[in-house]
């Protein structure tokens, strides 16, 4: 609900669980080291609806008399392969198709990889970049080329990006921003540029509309989940209310 614009979401599951079962929900806050098992327990299989559900929900489809019109897409990510064998993998691309690949529900938002599998297997110990990171990368560019129309950005306003990237914090304030555009001689006002980036582009957020934090922008997106997580771990477990 908080992403804007067409996207590209990465949908990850383990390998070496079964898509039907029920597993504890286990959770490392950032910067902690200590894993938490939660009251509550998640399946495979309904995560990925749910997921793509809510991709499909707040992203749209693509339309069926425009195939360059933009829409978000979605594919599936396989971890812990240096733990199931191959032909456990093998088994598990015949289930994902059946389940899923298969589904008419989705067949204008899940992708296949460009060889044609239902999802991307990584090995999360032994797979090097060279041999294995760097083949995603590239498969996943390709796919960003085919189904992601390219955005014009004026260079004031891209380097204005650049900059608030390279300062590396995840959230800075309008006067910042404001300074950094009179610095960049950016000819239109900062907010065009904070209001391109957010609805536009999706890679920062900016909610002028909002009192409380009308001045902020959000340079980071994933601050916003990290906190929304760090807020159900503390207040909502089972059997306070």
């Amino acid at each position: 609900a908080l992403t804007i614009g067409a996207a590209l979401y990465l949908l990850f599951f383990r390998l070496d669980q079964d898509l039907h079962k029920r597993y504890p929900v286990k959770y490392l806050a950032p910067g902690d080291t200590d894993e938490r098992t939660l009251e509550s327990s998640y399946c495979i299989e309904e995560v990925i609806h749910q997921a793509l559900a809510s991709i499909a929900c707040f992203s749209g489809q693509p339309s069926k008399d425009d195939a360059e019109s933009a829409s978000s897409r979605a594919i599936l990510v396989g971890t812990h392969k240096d733990k199931v064998k191959a032909s456990d993998i093998a088994d598990k691309e015949e289930e994902i198709n059946q389940k899923f690949m298969n589904s008419e529900t989705y067949e204008d938002l899940l992708l296949t990889t460009n060889e044609g599998k239902p999802f991307f297997a990584v090995d999360n110990m032994n797979g090097t970049d060279e041999s294995e990171m760097s083949k995603i990368r590239k498969n996943i560019e390709e796919i960003v080329k085919k189904f992601f129309a390219e955005v014009p950005i004026p260079a004031s306003w891209l380097m204005f990006r650049v900059v608030l990237h390279l300062m590396q914090k995840p959230v800075v304030t309008l006067a910042q921003c404001q300074e950094i555009a009179r610095r960049l001689s950016m000819p239109t006002p900062v907010e065009e540029a904070l209001w391109f980036f957010h609805h536009d582009i999706g890679s920062l957020l900016y909610y002028q509309d909002i009192p409380s934090v009308k001045e902020l922008v959000i340079c980071t997106p994933q601050v916003i989940f990290d906190t929304i997580s760090t807020v159900i771990i503390k207040e909502f477990r089972y059997g306070n209310y």
